[in-house]
């Protein structure tokens, strides 16, 4: 015998409310199928007519017509001419849900539920990119005056490029996948001139960012249990795409003259590649020795290994003239040099640049098409406009003295808010500086309070990855008013004075 919904169960079943923002079908198309799962609706079991389900709902006939045909083309009803509209019998049993727990079931992993060697590489790392503690971003670390950036004229040339676009722009640019054409031009010119890099626009390939060009290199220059040599302290994505890389992450330590070569020799020798930050070392600030610059070029060469030279913020240089690339000394296309616009322009722009040596083009282009395909076009696009036209050349210079006033601000405000309770690192370039605190401080625990209370500190014992030699916090500068600063040296300093770092 055929049983048929009754109404005061259909009215259970289905609640509908008229202002929700999800549509009136899509909402009776839920109620139905979570209860054709949770077996509150049987197989077999008739619907009432349509027109009799939009009169006791109150709403129209086209509405519930919308939400049964869904379910029918879904294959959790069937119509059969003449009869009427039915529950399907051909759920499979594995979709069912226990009628005691119909939709609220709680998942549990079983142990067989494994990811590959690299899958569980992934699982275990901490993802650092946190954002944000506070809403004017006092201290925040990478983060550029956004108040200041010029979105007129670059809504302007973003407007302008999806107005006129051509269909080839517009399509995937399977024939360069390494990017638009002119703004690899342009990067390559700007590099040439500014950082006395040796490259051609071939050479340069469009990312989403330096942190994907580094990634680009580690799969393809390293293979599982390869030692690759990193600052200590450094970058924690960098550190993270070694890692999950499968390499066998050599932590060397940093002094006043960047990487100590000799120090990496002795602990991987035979590394195969050595990741640098030589213009401004991260997070800890100063430039690679020339020294220093030709020893590390010489191991490499001597020993087949490469250097991803990460080139960030070197457009932000307060005392004399920004320092070339160490690019531009390698005589043996030993380096890989990647820069990145997120810090000069917007974070959310994501458009950087890896330049590779000529023999690497080809399987570089080849691993940046299966990655993504491409990175947007028309960003690109207007992005070569904004080069080309002198805005980004303006905007920098009018950063840079804005950085170099907020600098100012920031130091001579640690001078007088927090006195002689810490001391203060390199500060010649860059978006940030360290505090460099007493040795029994806790930097962790003072930046935890420093969230507590609205403001973002870093402890600089979270960026070594060896054993932490000194204890600092990393305040960020770029993005934050004269007054924000002055109001969170005054946090940090009560924060300090609470765990006996300041005076009274």
């Amino acid at each position: 015998m055929v049983r048929a919904l009754p109404k005061a169960v259909l009215l259970s079943v289905i609640q509908v409310v008229a202002d929700e923002k999800t549509p009136l079908h899509r909402q009776i198309y839920t109620c139905l199928k979570t209860a054709i799962l949770g077996g509150q609706l049987d197989a077999y079991l008739r619907l009432p007519s349509s027109r009799d389900m939009a009169s006791w709902l109150g709403i129209s006939r086209n509405t519930v017509l919308e939400a049964l045909r869904q379910l029918s083309a879904e294959g959790y009803l069937e119509t059969r001419m003449g009869s009427g509209t039915f529950v399907t019998p051909d759920v499979p049993a594995d979709l069912l849900w226990e009628r005691s727990r119909s939709a609220s079931r709680t998942f549990v992993a079983s142990d067989e539920r494994t990811l590959s060697m690299r899958g569980e590489s992934f699982r275990n790392t901490r993802f650092t990119a946190r954002r944000k503690t506070n809403a004017d971003y006092v201290f925040t670390i990478g983060m550029p005056a956004l108040d200041y950036f010029p979105f007129d004229i670059w809504s302007r040339l973003l407007t302008k490029h999806y107005r006129s676009a051509s269909h080839a722009l517009l399509d995937y640019d399977v024939a360069s996948p390494i990017g638009y054409a002119p703004l690899r031009e342009a990067i390559a010119e700007y590099a040439r001139t500014t950082r006395s890099v040796r490259c051609t626009a071939d050479q340069v390939i469009i990312t989403n960012g330096s942190q994907q060009a580094i990634f680009l290199a580690s799969q393809l220059l390293l293979d599982p249990g390869d030692a690759a040599w990193m600052e200590d302290p450094g970058h924690p994505g960098t550190h993270w795409i070694l890692h999950t890389a499968g390499a066998c992450v050599t932590p060397v330590p940093v002094d006043e003259q960047g990487l100590r070569v000799d120090l990496g020799i002795v602990r991987a020798p035979n590394a195969r590649l050595a990741c640098v930050t030589p213009s401004l070392q991260f997070p800890i600030g100063g430039s690679m020795s020339l020294k220093r610059r030709g020893e590390l070029l010489l191991w490499a060469q001597n020993n087949n290994a490469w250097i991803i030279e990460d080139d960030y913020n070197h457009e932000f240089r307060y005392n004399g003239y920004p320092l070339s690339s160490l690019q531009g000394l390698d005589a043996s296309s030993r380096v890989l040099y990647t820069g990145t616009f997120s810090k000069s322009m917007f974070p959310s722009l994501r458009i950087g640049y890896l330049i590779v040596p000529p023999d690497l083009i080809e399987p570089f282009a080849a691993a940046r098409a299966i990655v993504d395909i491409q990175s947007p076009m028309i960003p690109q696009a207007a992005l070569n406009d904004f080069i080309r036209e002198g805005h980004f050349g303006r905007h920098i210079r009018r950063a840079r003295a804005l950085y170099t006033e907020r600098r100012s601000h920031l130091l001579n405000e640690i001078e007088r808010i927090l006195g002689d309770a810490v001391e203060v690192g390199n500060s010649d370039s860059g978006m940030h500086l360290v505090l460099w605190l007493p040795d029994s401080a806790s930097d962790r625990q003072i930046s935890a309070d420093a969230e507590g209370a609205g403001i973002e500190v870093l402890a600089l014992s979270n960026l070594y990855f060896g054993e932490a030699t000194r204890r600092g916090l990393v305040l960020g500068y770029a993005g934050a008013r004269s007054e924000d600063i002055t109001r969170g040296l005054v946090v940090l300093r009560e924060i300090l004075r609470t765990a006996h770092v300041a005076s009274e």
